[in-house]
């Protein structure tokens, strides 16, 4: 069976496809190192809170590297699409002027307006963070002394579970969440270099390469809520792409959930990383990106309730669990409560902020962005008294040197 390139073969038995006559790149991605015994009885986590009163790391996670080749979708960039691998790349020409503080007023409907076209008139959207992202060369010191910009990902991962997904719309939209949960619902990054990218490119799996034990749910924790993401362990059979050359011209449009992922043809999710490219010629090169998570849901498409299936898919008992059940709120950082608890499983970051609870400190007073260097991915302390507005995406964080945003609820589709 063929697809539209003559050298795109599709493998009817187990549905991955082969890519032989791509040229390849051989590269170390980071996985999650699976191996170890504790995670029979302790869940993975990142903190982005540190904690001052205990020996608990603000990780538990452990990484183990592997070489893989990763394959150069380049003139065959229209054969990947969002809902068969996951990932689609995509030509938009326009350019922002401004990434610094004023960026979700003046770069948000941009992406709204951008996502809709791509996607069709019948969806509706809401862009809800983004972060900026710069590598540094090989072996120097970070530049961004005060931590407002991320480094590139360098694990393997997908950035939300599906129970996930269910209670950030709950967190996010409030009393418009039933509605939403109806219907279609997908989260999408949208990847876009702010110059042409030489260096850690970004690496997609084709979704119908992974299989569910890949998956690995671990706790994300932040001051205002607590998220749930998928690190992946490696496994032969993932079939690994990036687009050489890549332009501030082409985005990536990344899948990280979707209601309507019920057979084998609509991809769930899509993990994701960057890799450091060996070549000499780009070894010192730095890679600017910005990258934005936007909820939407089609209106014209009910979501779907009678299938379930396996790789990582919930059954329907799940569905209906996570989406009857009321989001908790948090109403203070030492309350936070998990959106999928495992009760089998100790949680680490829960015991470590009761010690900081019951010792009477707040943790936030003493959150160093800079310092948070685990996963190289800092994040900003947000200033509630600079919570204002109502911007693009709804009520936001307006901190004057920010250049990552937060979504902290009362958001709208439009």
């Amino acid at each position: 069976m063929t697809e539209a390139a003559s050298n795109v073969t599709l493998n009817t038995r187990d549905k991955t496809v082969e890519l032989d006559s791509l040229p390849s790149k051989s590269a170390t991605l980071q996985f999650f190192d699976a191996s170890d015994p504790k995670w029979a009885t302790e869940k993975p986590f990142y903190s982005n809170i540190p904690f001052t009163q205990t020996k608990i790391a603000n990780t538990n996670v452990i990484n183990t590297s592997a070489r893989v080749q990763i394959s150069d979708i380049r003139g065959h960039e229209s054969d990947f699409t969002l809902d068969k691998n996951g990932f689609q790349l995509v030509e938009w020409k326009h350019q922002f002027p401004n990434v610094g503080p004023s960026f979700q007023e003046e770069g948000y409907p941009a992406v709204v307006k951008f996502v809709k076209e791509v996607l069709g008139s019948h969806v509706k959207v809401c862009v809800f963070d983004h972060i900026v992202r710069q590598s540094q060369p090989r072996g120097s010191a970070p530049e961004d002394e005060k931590g407002y910009i991320g480094r590139p990902s360098k694990v393997a991962h997908n950035d939300q579970t599906y129970e996930g997904t269910i209670a950030k719309i709950k967190h996010d939209f409030g009393s418009q969440a039933p509605s939403i949960l109806s219907q279609r619902f997908r989260i999408i990054n949208v990847w876009k270099p702010l110059k042409p990218v030489r260096q850690y490119p970004l690496t997609l799996c084709d979704y119908r390469t992974c299989d569910e034990k890949d998956g690995h749910r671990s706790d994300l924790v932040y001051p205002h809520v607590v998220s749930e993401n998928i690190l992946f362990s490696y496994s032969p059979d993932q079939k690994w792409y990036y687009v050489s050359d890549q332009s501030d011209e082409e985005v990536w449009l990344i899948k990280t959930m979707d209601s309507l992922a019920r057979s084998e043809d609509v991809a769930m999710y899509t993990p994701h990383t960057s890799f450091f490219d060996e070549d000499p010629a780009v070894a010192e090169e730095i890679r600017e990106s910005i990258e934005l998570r936007v909820t939407h849901i089609s209106t014209n498409a009910t979501m779907e309730r009678t299938r379930s299936h396996s790789r990582g898919r919930p059954t329907d008992a799940d569905k209906k669990r996570y989406e009857d059940e009321p989001m908790t709120r948090e109403s203070s950082v030492g309350e936070c409560d998990l959106v999928c608890p495992q009760p089998a499983k100790a949680q680490p970051w829960k015991q470590a902020l009761q010690v900081e609870k019951d010792s009477g400190t707040n943790p936030l007073l003493n959150w160093e962005p800079n310092a948070m260097d685990f996963g190289e991915k800092p994040w900003l302390k947000i200033d509630w008294s600079k919570i204002e507005g109502t911007g693009p995406g709804g009520v936001r964080s307006k901190s004057p040197d920010q250049m990552c945003g937060y979504s902290v609820g009362n958001l709208k589709l439009v």
